[in-house]
């Protein structure tokens, strides 16, 4: 089976057929001549290189060139790429496989830059054929494995037959039959899967061909049976497409079968059955006519005949084959004739045209050596000009990609720039508003300021109008104070019942709580007027001062006073912190209930003294908590001994507390009593303008 001849017409696989008929090219032209529409061009141009593929190769190349300048005019590049297989095919037929080649990895570069399967598909084969037919096997081996790469890949299950088809023709010329043998498994698998009849009979092909190299005979014969059986149960096959030779019942394929079959029989010394099946691919030969089967039929019969000594016969058939051998320029066909010849005379006892065709098979050897030579130097110059293409295209790609980094960086540095020269605006354009926004700001606050000075200059001159309204108040109010006091005590110096002296003693306690107000007056007033002295008091001293001061009011009540003090120095103003105290002891007895305990502590801390004043009374509420240093307000709880109240102790402790920057903490709960607890800072005095009580 002649395999490179096989590898072109599975490249015509996705070919139509067309008709003989001498008549259909120039029914093509005519219509051409009248058409318009560039597709309909395109698909007769089409018609037109394929019609002259077999009969006229050079007149397709023409029309395969004109269907390749159209197509790229209109960028149409399923049409290119189509219009290059042609091409590659016509120079294929034409005899020039390196231009072949040429065509076919333009076709495929095409197709695999659009994507198109069939095409890529196509352009395998014609490459692995090209490669084959130019003995280049590793090549050819190559290709067959992208093909089947690319059949399993677009599940084209008559590709994959193709495919593994060549792939054993491949291995056993390179020798790999350990190869083969894997692929004819594979084969047996696929075999016993499809129900195709053309798939099957061309993987029986490939195992006959593989066996036929081995010499297996019975291998041989039980797989022609098995393919002589598939065209027996179909004998009307149409083939698939351009396949047609390896379609199950095209009269090609069956005449190579019953050549193969009458050969290996008479190897085995089958005569009788080798000479039927001689005869049956002779018949079929004269009903359909090829001149490739006719070759092989005519040598092998006539091998056949020489073995049975009919030399004469044998000669004559031998004949025929090196004329046809002579006509298809086949050199190692030629060759291996002219060796049959030379035994065939030898036989017949003509030493002179034995030895005559001995020197044309050494002719026609060192003919198809030469041949073969020329055509693999003519692979190996085409695989290095790929090589130099190949490394060009990668060198372009690299430039490319260069040229697109840098302008992609180019890109990045005005995308950059613009947005630098964004955000300077936007910063320039935020400057311009945030100055505005400032010189506004600074208006406002000018004149919020003005405002505010006016405002402290009016209540300024209200606390200067207060303090001399309170100077005012104070001397006209102590005078009949001082008036009243006196008049009690000559009262007391009198005899008086009981009942008037507690009277004249209670009077007496008022006056004395009205001489302690005015006196709070009058120094507040003189803290706000003159800047803080700076005191150095003993602690233990001024707190049983106080306690002294109110102990008169606490036994009126039966409310014990109690002072838990340590000998502590304090440097700070003393005039405020004896009314701080006053004022909470003041409180704590006007709040405590009878029979119960005010008591007064100190401790030293490390930034000043800590003082504590506890009583027994009722204590604050947690609304009470939030009120009690606020100026005249009145809490839930009352005095118990029918004291008055202002609301303005706490609050004058609070303020004081402030000019001596101490601080201040109440804990109680209602009913539980409560704690004043206080810290005086041990040499801060706050220097600042005087403030309004």
């Amino acid at each position: 089976m002649k395999i490179c001849f096989l590898a072109w017409i599975l490249s015509c696989s996705w070919l139509l057929l067309f008709s003989q008929d001498k008549s259909y090219p120039d029914s093509l032209k005519l219509k051409l001549a009248e058409t318009r529409d560039l597709n309909s061009r395109l698909l007769i141009m089409y018609n037109l290189a394929a019609s002259y593929l077999d009969s006229d190769p050079k007149e397709s190349i023409k029309w395969s060139q004109k269907l390749l300048t159209e197509s790229k005019a209109d960028t149409a590049r399923k049409w290119e790429a189509t219009a290059h297989v042609l091409l590659g095919l016509g120079h294929d037929m034409n005899g020039n496989l390196t231009m072949a080649l040429q065509e076919h990895y333009n076709a495929l570069e095409i197709s695999s830059e659009i994507h198109q399967k069939d095409v890529i598909i196509a352009c395998y084969t014609n490459i692995a054929g090209n490669y084959y037919e130019l003995t280049d096997y590793q090549r050819s081996l190559e290709f067959n494995e992208k093909l089947l790469a690319a059949s399993i890949d677009s599940k084209d299950s008559i590709g994959i037959v193709d495919s593994y088809f060549l792939l054993i023709s491949t291995c056993v010329n390179l020798q790999k039959f350990e190869t083969a043998h894997n692929y004819i498994n594979k084969v047996k698998v696929m075999l016993s899967k499809s129900k195709n009849a053309e798939r099957q009979f061309a993987l029986l092909s490939a195992s006959v061909y593989y066996f036929e190299a081995q010499s297996q005979i019975d291998s041989v014969l039980y797989y022609i049976d098995k393919a002589l059986l598939i065209c027996k149960k179909n004998p009307s096959l149409t083939p698939e497409g351009g396949r047609k030779f390896l379609a199950a019942g095209n009269p090609y394929n069956l005449t190579e079968l019953y050549r193969i079959k009458a050969a290996m029989m008479g190897r085995q010394n089958r005569l009788d059955s080798a000479d039927f099946y001689f005869n049956l691919s002779f018949k079929l030969l004269n009903q359909n006519y090829f001149t490739d089967s006719e070759r092989r039929v005519c040598y092998s019969y006539s091998e056949f005949l020489m073995n049975k000594k009919n030399f004469q016969a044998a000669s004559k058939y031998a004949h025929r084959a090196l004329a046809l051998s002579r006509q298809q320029k086949k050199y190692f066909d030629l060759s291996s004739v002219s060796k049959l010849l030379s035994d065939i005379m030898r036989g017949k006892k003509l030493l002179d045209s034995s030895l005559y065709y001995l020197e044309q098979h050494i002719q026609f050897k060192d003919s198809a050596i030469n041949q073969s030579n020329i055509r693999k130097v003519e692979s190996w110059s085409f695989a290095f000009q790929m090589k130099i293409k190949e490394k060009e295209k990668i060198e372009l790609e690299k430039r490319i990609i260069a040229d697109k980094q840098k302008l992609d960086q180019q890109r990045f540095i005005i995308v950059v720039v613009f947005l630098l020269v964004v955000v300077a605006v936007g910063i320039i354009y935020a400057q311009q508003k945030a100055r505005k926004t400032r010189e506004k700001y600074v208006t406002d606050l000018a004149r919020k300021n003005e405002a505010l000075e006016n405002s402290i200059k009016k209540v300024s001159e209200l606390n200067r109008r207060l303090d001399t309204l309170t100077s005012i108040v104070a001397h006209d109010i102590r005078a009949p104070l001082n008036y009243a006091y006196s008049a009690l005590n000559i009262l007391k110096m009198s005899p008086i019942s009981f009942e008037n002296s507690e009277l004249i003693d209670a009077v007496t306690n008022s006056i004395d709580q009205g001489f302690l107000f005015i006196h709070q007056l009058l120094v507040a007033k003189t803290i706000r007027e003159n800047p803080l002295k700076n005191d150095h008091i003993q602690i233990a001293s001024l707190i049983e001062k106080q306690i002294e001061m109110f102990r008169y009011a606490a036994q009126k009540k039966n409310i014990t006073l109690k002072a838990f003090v340590k000998p502590i120095d304090l440097v700070t103003n003393q005039v405020c912190l004896e009314n701080i105290l006053s004022n909470l002891i003041s409180n704590a007895i006007k709040f405590s209930p009878p029979h119960t305990q005010v008591s007064v502590s100190a401790k030293r801390l490390e930034d000043g003294v800590e003082f504590t004043v506890s009583d027994e009374g009722a204590g604050f509420s947690d609304a009470d908590k939030e009120l009690v240093f606020k100026s005249f307000k009145k809490l839930s709880a009352q005095p118990t001994g029918g004291e008055s109240s202002h609301g303005i102790g706490l609050v004058s402790v609070a303020e004081f507390l402030e000019i001596l920057g101490g601080r201040i903490q109440l804990i109680s709960e209602k009913g539980k009593g409560a704690q004043f607890i206080f810290v005086i800072p041990q040499r801060k005095i706050i220097e600042q303008e005087p403030k309004s009580i």
